[in-house]
């Protein structure tokens, strides 16, 4: 195009928009190398070296095929509810375990005892019986205090359980506008940047328009193909979300085979 520019193919206003999108395109790889080594950063914190290998050209997109009963299911199996459903456990055996100290406690003892010097054997019985004095005010306040710490723990198990629900939806939401976008822009948005892209060359081939405008329906193709990756990125990221919270199999199967 800056070689049209003297024989009056070209204006050097194109030439100079077109200079300014090579810089601006340049300035978008370079931020897009910088986070790229910050996310490989972020990464090597759990995997060590492992961050820096090369990755695959194409993005592998898992999908989510579990119903939605066997999901609410595989929810319930996660390890953070497990480990609030423990804490309860604990919580439910110290308030038995205070219980169980107002029962009267009832013993006996039998013990025999051997005498030197014609001295006679001693046989001894004992029985022993707790009196519980002032039960209501030790024992009745203790048991007060392990119920109140069950009841805590039941409600922080409801909050965790609630938690991983609502990231679960948010999940699956982002999920569902991932897939109609993707959908939208199979169907719809890069067919038509693409039918522009001919129809641009082939009217420049007869002359009919500036090579300015093929330029910009070529960028237009490349920016909506750029989206589209970001939604395959979102799509994914949505997916193994789900995988996570429903402790999807095939999703740590691939970790460890990696």
């Amino acid at each position: 195009m800056a070689a049209s520019v003297s024989s009056g193919g070209a204006k050097s206003s194109d030439v100079l928009n077109m200079d300014t999108d090579v810089s601006i395109t340049n300035e978008k790889l370079i931020f897009s190398k910088r986070d790229e080594h910050k996310a490989r950063a972020a990464l090597s914190r759990w995997i060590g070296s492992a961050a820096s290998r090369s990755i695959a050209s194409e993005l592998p997109v898992m999908t989510n095929s579990l119903a939605r009963d066997e999901i609410k299911s595989e929810l319930e199996k996660h390890p953070l509810l497990k480990n609030a459903y423990q804490t309860e456990k604990v919580a439910q055996l110290d308030v038995d375990g205070a219980q169980a100290n107002l029962q009267r406690n009832w013993g006996w003892e039998l013990g025999y005892g051997k005498r030197f010097n014609d001295r006679s054997d001693m046989l001894t019985f004992q029985v022993s019986i707790d009196l519980q004095l002032a039960k209501a005010n030790r024992q009745d306040r203790r048991i007060a205090e392990k119920l109140l710490l069950v009841e805590k723990a039941r409600k922080l198990t409801e909050d965790r359980r609630r938690e991983l629900q609502s990231e679960l939806q948010n999940a699956e939401a982002d999920a569902v506008a991932a897939a109609g976008r993707e959908n939208e822009h199979l169907t719809s948005l890069i067919p038509n940047a693409q039918a522009k892209l001919r129809l641009a060359q082939a009217n420049y081939s007869t002359g009919l328009v500036a090579l300015s405008e093929v330029w910009q329906a070529r960028r237009d193709v490349i920016e909506i193909e750029l989206e589209h990756w970001t939604i395959l990125t979102d799509r994914q990221r949505a997916a193994v979300k789900i995988g996570y919270l429903t402790n999807d199999s095939r999703l740590f199967k691939q970790i460890e085979k990696e």
